[in-house]
């Protein structure tokens, strides 16, 4: 009985491990210095879904939007049919979004317990964006990702 029950709560903690997440207020803190020095403005506008409202509970810096047409920057971290508002730069927080929209200009994604940023050259330099010296080192040319 000990042995199931300890094998039982080793099975959980492992599958734990590896669906975790990172630290909310990590990402959102990670998330809103990257839009702040990308858009070089103090606060920024954001549309985002509603199943990551989390990021505007945690942000100081982030005025929600009901609208994509009103806000800088979309923030989502599934797909969203908003055809509207391709003209606005999107940052998601899955990997495989990035194929997804063609407006896409970066991700921020948890692999093995720590945050990974990937920002996107072509897709900046189509918004016009210009990344600070730190955000350099995160900059991947489209090609190079799948």
């Amino acid at each position: 009985m000990r042995k199931s029950l300890l094998l039982l709560l080793i099975i959980t903690n492992i599958a734990f491990g590896f669906k975790y997440t990172g630290d909310k207020k990590t990402e959102v803190k990670i998330i809103e210095r990257i839009c702040m020095t990308l858009l070089d403005k103090q606060y920024v506008n954001v549309f985002v879904s509603n199943d990551i409202s989390y990021i505007l509970k945690y942000s100081n810096r982030f005025i929600s939007t009901n609208s994509c047409k009103q806000a800088d920057i979309i923030i989502s971290n599934k797909a969203l049919n908003i055809k509207e508002c391709s003209d606005k730069p999107i940052f998601v927080i899955k990997y495989y979004l990035l194929k997804k929209y063609p407006n896409a200009i970066g991700a921020l994604y948890w692999h093995k317990g720590r945050p990974n940023i990937v920002l996107i050259k072509e897709r900046l330099e189509m918004f016009n964006l210009f990344p600070s010296p730190e955000l350099i080192q995160f900059i991947e040319s489209e090609q190079n990702l799948w």
